[in-house]
């Protein structure tokens, strides 16, 4: 029976660093196994975010899944809310909460950081639980407790009519101008500013501030939407059962409503200190079980919203070592697994956010017989001399199945 393994380091690809010689962080990482999966397979260019859509891993996950953005996405906290086992009516809106930091030195609403610092657990369900006990009952909201900086608010039949722009985006600068405007604007900008008084003077705050810490002194809210209805079953989808590997609410969310295992790894956190040996020891167990195993590493996308070129080629190292490296040597052993690896959208560390552009994409198959002359490094560059690009997500995706008509490798 052939088996099926999609590697996804989120954020992965980057932009020409000047001072490294015009290398992207993909260049400068040491990447045996990616550099041969692309030296060995079909390695190339995949476009993961259909036009008119924005780099956003929502699209960029559901996109790579074989899922068409333009069919079935409403919003991306709704995906988030359905991994937590949030019902949303017809009618309710689900937000995403980020706990963020303000300087009010620098402004009434300077935006210092998105995550709160990349606030600990246990600091955010205390401020979480002071949100849900303090805010005025009479305004129709529930929050619902996330991890870290993650949380969602539902708004029972709610307005979604907002241009809403995410934290990470606006991040270190004023952004009064980027307050909610639409249809019960009242409601949640009341709600933002709620949020700052309880915060502000939480004894916490006042805790993190003197240890040297961000205060998660505000709230910021995005990625609104209603439910969705028309992801598929998988095994509808695509044929065949599958697992998901994924911290994230936001991936876990895409599993659950497409009705696929969702496998848990002790220590995986959806940030640089996740646990990768141990999801790389998942993807081999969950291939013991389901012929389709999606396995989604968050760490380089969280380096490179910190800014740090370090730590995002310690992540993708990490991926290429401890998981790709463990995928791949048992592709070889097994001789029935076909692996692709790649991206759902750019990260660049300089710009602390998403950027838009097709991404690095190799797949690979034990009995493949090609063989470039020349060793190839998974990287942009490299990609883009290739003549071969997928124009979609969907169209790489069946492509691992075997399910586009094309000749075999």
């Amino acid at each position: 029976m052939k088996r099926f393994v999609l590697l996804q380091g989120d954020g992965m690809p980057d932009l020409p660093i000047e001072e490294k010689g015009g290398k992207t962080v993909l260049e400068l990482a040491k990447t045996p196994n990616l550099d041969f999966l692309a030296s060995r397979g079909e390695f190339g260019l995949v476009d993961t975010i259909p036009e008119g859509f924005e780099p956003q891993s929502d699209i960029g996950n559901l996109s790579l899944l074989g899922y068409d953005p333009k069919e079935v996405y409403t919003g991306r906290s709704p995906i988030e809310a359905a991994s937590k086992g949030i019902v949303l009516g017809d009618d309710d809106v689900a937000f995403r909460l980020n706990l963020v930091s303000f300087d009010e030195a620098k402004g009434a609403w300077f935006l210092e950081d998105f995550s709160a610092g990349h606030i600990e657990d246990h600091d955010a369900k205390e401020l979480v639980r002071a949100l849900q006990q303090g805010f005025n009952s009479s305004l129709p909201l529930e929050i619902h407790p996330g991890l870290s900086y993650r949380h969602i608010l539902v708004w029972r039949n709610g307005e979604s009519r907002f241009v809403l722009k995410p934290p990470h985006d606006i991040q270190g600068q004023g952004v009064e101008a980027y307050l909610p405007k639409g249809p019960g604007e009242e409601v949640l900008t009341r709600l933002l500013v709620e949020a700052r008084e309880i915060l502000r003077s939480h004894p916490l705050n006042q805790k993190r501030m003197a240890e040297g810490k961000m205060p998660a002194n505000g709230v910021w809210l995005w990625g609104q939407g209603k439910a969705p209805t028309n992801i598929k079953p998988f095994t509808v989808h695509a044929g065949l059962p599958g697992a998901v590997i994924a911290a994230v609410d936001l991936v876990r969310g895409i599993a659950k409503l497409a009705k696929m295992h969702l496998v848990e790894v002790e220590g995986a956190t959806g940030f640089i200190d996740t646990n990768y040996a141990g999801k790389g020891e998942a993807v081999l167990r969950a291939l013991g079980e389901y012929p389709f195993v999606f396995l989604h590493l968050e760490a380089p996308d969280e380096a490179g919203h910190m800014g740090s070129l370090e730590e995002k080629i310690r992540a993708i190292e990490r991926f290429d070592a401890e998981i790709v490296g463990r995928v791949l040597d048992f592709a070889r052993v097994t001789g029935d697994v076909r692996i692709v690896a790649t991206s759902d959208h750019a990260t660049p560390f300089a710009l602390k956010t998403h950027a838009p552009g097709a991404v690095p994409f190799a797949l690979w198959d034990p009995r493949m017989t090609r063989s470039n002359k020349h060793a190839v490094k998974f990287c942009e560059a490299s990609a883009k001399a290739s003549s071969v690009r997928y124009p979609s997500g969907p169209s790489l995706f069946f492509r691992l199945l075997d399910r586009d008509g094309l000749a075999d490798f």
